[in-house]
């Protein structure tokens, strides 16, 4: 059964399993359910915009930021009940609640309170834990009951998702440990990176991926610098500079190899070692690529592309999926076929 169209205008997707989760114009977000057969009504947990979804011990790590009031939040919601039902994640707080001097707070401790009275008994629509943090989440991944993040000027965390009780259904995170933000290899010689505590610094860069599997945890940032840490201890592996002087605007993993994105006008396909393959020119952006049995395809501002080369589109494709007749997701909450 082909999935119907979304209830209204996307801006993202995001993959959480076999399922996915979009990011509708309203900042609402909505789910599929049974293997991407059908669509969940709209939810809002928080009224805030979210920023990064990972699927992560079969429930969603999700973050929220709220630029206006420099709120940062991140929640690990149930994505389903131990009887294997779907669940309806309800509005948790609102904005007015959000704009009190205590903010989301009382919300945090009414939380706990409720659970701790409860004890094993859980409401699945609720978050299972829920965290304020200091500064935005820039990126997010993860691998099993493990996933990591980057904080904006704050570190790198390592977490893991453990149950509370071999009889207890409800969870709890643990952070395995945290390092610093790296000191990127540096595009030319005399670049002094700029950071809080570099008052002159002459360039600045951000973490604009990480990707995470069982032994190493890769950085990319968005000058074209690499790191490699290991998942043991966070200490550094390996790390080099991207063959490439533009700034990297995108980047995906796949089996045997990465697609990674210049200045939102060159793809540029890499083998796992990182060593470049082949460059594909691109009319725009591109907002997803993904490796198939065909090779490399990517959907994007009006376009569709493959290695063996562009067609163009009405449609802004959000993301494409991994069917053997691939088909598009497009930014008006519609699919349509993906042409070679």
């Amino acid at each position: 059964m082909a999935l119907p169209s979304a209830s209204g205008p996307a801006l993202q997707v995001w993959e959480i399993g076999e399922e996915i989760l979009v990011e509708l114009y309203d900042n609402k977000i909505q789910r599929t359910i049974d293997q991407m057969t059908m669509w969940k009504e709209p939810e809002q947990p928080y009224p805030m915009r979210i920023n990064n979804v990972v699927e992560c011990g079969g429930n969603a790590i999700i973050s929220w930021i709220d630029e206006e009031l420099r709120l940062s939040l991140m929640a690990e919601m149930n994505l389903v009940t131990p009887h294997d039902t779907e669940v309806e994640w309800q509005t948790n707080v609102s904005r007015t609640e959000l704009k009190q001097p205590s903010g989301i707070l009382p919300h945090i401790q009414k939380m706990n309170d409720y659970y701790g009275l409860l004890g094993q008994i859980r409401d699945h629509t609720l978050p299972i834990w829920i965290h304020t943090l200091d500064a935005e989440v820039l990126c997010m991944a993860s691998h099993e009951n493990n996933f990591a993040f980057v904080s904006m000027n704050r570190g790198i965390y390592y977490m893991q998702i453990n149950k509370k009780s071999e009889w207890d259904e409800a969870t709890f995170v643990e952070e395995i440990w945290r390092q610093n933000i790296p000191d990127w290899p540096k595009p030319w010689p005399n670049v002094i990176w700029k950071s809080q505590d570099k008052i002159n610094g002459n360039l600045d860069t951000y973490t604009q991926s990480i990707h995470l599997d069982h032994y190493y945890l890769i950085l990319f940032d968005d000058r074209g610098s690499w790191v490699m840490l290991s998942t043991d201890n966070g200490e550094e592996f390996s790390r080099g500079r991207l063959p490439f002087k533009g700034k990297n605007t995108g980047i995906w993993k796949g089996k045997n190899g990465w697609a990674i994105l210049e200045d939102n006008k060159k793809l540029h396909l890499f083998d796992n070692e990182l060593k470049l393959i082949s460059t594909h020119k691109t009319p725009g952006p591109v907002n997803h690529a993904r490796e198939s049995k065909r090779g490399w395809i990517w959907t994007g501002w009006r376009h569709n592309g493959s290695e063996k080369g562009i067609k163009s589109t009405k449609e802004i494709g959000l993301w494409v999926d991994n069917n053997e007749n691939p088909r598009v997701f497009s930014n008006d909450g519609n699919w349509y076929d993906f042409s070679y």
